[in-house]
């Protein structure tokens, strides 16, 4: 069904897992066909819970 509504696509990459079970991953925005922004993330247990911290790592296209 056709609408005018923007097309977005999230996507979630797992990169890598260390030993200790800290997962390296990459979120994903795709625009439509305008372009796409990502933000490179470790996943790290805190106090019992699983933190994302940003590594500093931005993609854009």
């Amino acid at each position: 069904m056709a609408t005018k509504a923007n097309a977005i696509l999230y996507t979630v990459k797992v990169e890598s897992r260390d030993a200790r079970g800290v997962l390296t991953f990459v979120a994903m925005a795709t625009f439509g066909n305008l372009g796409a922004k990502g933000m490179q993330f470790r996943l790290v247990r805190e106090q019992g819970r699983w933190t994302p911290r940003h590594t500093g790592k931005t993609i854009y296209s």
